[in-house]
């Protein structure tokens, strides 16, 4: 061999560099170990539970802006997801909201929809059957309005909202088609003509031994108990975003009127009682004595934007900066005690189901996932607001009506509620697994109404029935579904 001690010396030198190696190695970093500091506020499913955890966000809010009507700038740093319903990752969050495994509210956690074992959400129904729990046996339920308790509470309300609240206002001005002004012989008992009977607002109003309250449009009734200032179709949305987008008027004939249009109605109210003073302090004291009920809005607006190039994140905090308005200038003029409805589970109406353009929009439930999931957003940024108000107006008794709860969990117990439909109307055009169709709605030729509308949630597949909404009402006052109670509302009235 030329080389006879080469093999020796190859591997001296391997021996060499490998240990040289291994003392100056490094592990790469362990990511897993690393403390996350995205922040992102990834959905947790918040399923049937609208209410969030506490979240510190900066919102500025005035504790007594005077009255003041005008739209405030908006400060808020709320997250809103940019696609409600959607699979894509939500965007940062910058309030810092470390995401909690439930969705659960602090203050009340018994509303979250009971199934029994092993009996979840179906899978889809494509017929929109809503199968009733096969192991709920119990006899039904007494949800009547125990009107004994609230009796002498209050001797004055006034009402705020949409469609789910209005008792005549959009009927008075003329703003409703003709078809839903004729409607049907059943619906002709309902003083809007968009319901077969009473709203929750009529059954409040029965609990507290009231007489229904008569809409503010009306020139011939007093308003010694109050006033519903409500409009059927109020929108948030600005005229030109009607003339600008493709935005559907829905019933109305033409532009719906705004939601300003009811807190200018409210000061000129305060005017007609006296309130002439800079102060306010005139009429105050009865102002502060009164029952303020703000029911939902946004209703007509999520299904108005369908179709438009209007983010869903955008409407959601409109709204709610309405409704933060609105507040405002009830609290600045006196208001202590004031109930604020957060929105039903709309995607499960016929209307929303109608306008998703592929089953695969559809949720376990056979609801519109994309409504579901922004009215759920807006429920939760609706509770922190409503949070907010509340440690600025210790004096003031603020409460939230949980609506998703109340409608779910009616939904999820048809027979204990003495329901058999769920999702078709009791009210609409024949044909087709919903019998509804948006161009040929209840009161219009050619559409028919059930015998039993009791039977039915949903009216004319927009709005509920008599039924759903003496059950939702009970829900409301007597069964837990306001946060706090309506009940501790009512003991802290008495002064007990």
């Amino acid at each position: 061999m030329l080389y006879p001690h080469l093999p020796l010396t190859l591997f001296f030198c391997f021996c060499l560099f490998f240990s040289f190696s291994y003392a100056h190695y490094k592990p790469p970093c362990d990511c897993s170990s690393a403390h996350n500091n995205t922040h992102e506020n990834i959905p947790t499913n918040p399923g049937g539970n609208s209410s969030p955890a506490h979240n510190n966000t900066h919102e500025n809010i005035p504790t007594n802006p005077g009255g003041n009507s005008s739209p405030a700038p908006n400060n808020t740093h709320e997250n809103i997801p940019t696609n409600p319903g959607g699979n894509s990752s939500p965007p940062q969050n910058n309030s810092h909201e470390i995401p909690s495994n439930s969705s659960s509210p602090p203050q009340n956690n018994s509303h979250e929809i009971p199934t029994k074992p092993g009996n979840s959400f179906p899978a889809h129904n494509n017929s929109h059957q809503f199968p009733t729990n096969p192991g709920n046996s119990s006899p039904a339920q007494d949800t009547s309005t125990k009107h004994n308790n609230y009796i002498g509470c209050f001797h004055k309300v006034y009402a705020f909202g949409d469609s789910y609240t209005d008792t005549g206002n959009a009927k008075l001005v003329g703003g409703l088609k003709v078809n839903f002004t004729q409607s049907t012989s059943i619906s002709a008992k309902s003083k809007n003509g968009l319901c077969d009977g009473h709203l929750v607002v009529d059954f409040l109003c029965d609990a507290l031994n009231l007489p229904q309250l008569p809409p503010f449009q009306s020139t011939s009734i007093n308003f010694t108990s109050g006033v519903n200032f409500a409009i059927a179709g109020s929108t948030i949305l600005p005229k030109e975003k009607f003339s600008l987008q493709n935005i559907t008027n829905l019933f109305w004939k033409g532009i719906p009127l705004n939601f300003q249009t009811q807190i200018d109605w409210f000061n000129k109210l305060k005017q007609q009682m006296g309130c002439t003073d800079k102060s306010g302090k005139s009429c105050k004291a009865e102002l502060e004595n009164a029952l303020f009920w703000i029911g939902s809005v946004g209703v007509s607006d999520y299904a108005r934007i369908q179709g438009s190039s209007l983010p869903t994140r955008w409407l959601t905090q409109q709204s709610v900066d309405q409704v933060s308005r609105l507040i405002e200038a009830l609290l600045g003029s006196g208001a202590k005690y004031i109930v604020v409805q957060g929105l039903p589970p709309i995607g499960c109406l016929p209307l929303h189901i109608s306008l998703c353009p592929l089953k695969a929009a559809l949720d376990h439930m056979g609801c519109a996932a994309a409504v579901n999931t922004a009215v759920m957003v807006h429920n939760q940024i609706l509770q922190r607001r409503l949070e907010r108000f509340r440690r600025l107006n210790p004096d003031c008794h603020i409460l939230y009506a949980d609506y998703w709860n109340a409608y779910l969990t009616i939904m999820m117990n048809l027979k204990k509620y003495q329901f058999e439909e769920a999702f078709k109307p009791c009210c609409g055009a024949t044909g087709g697994p919903l019998n509804f169709n948006l161009h040929s709605l209840c009161g219009s030729p050619g559409t028919v109404s059930c015998n039993n509308p009791s039977k039915f949630i949903s009216w004319d597949g927009i709005h509920l029935t008599e039924a759903m909404n003496q059950k939702v009402t009970d829900l409301f006052l007597n069964q837990g579904f306001c946060q706090p109670s309506f009940s501790e509302l009512v003991k802290s009235r008495s002064g007990m």
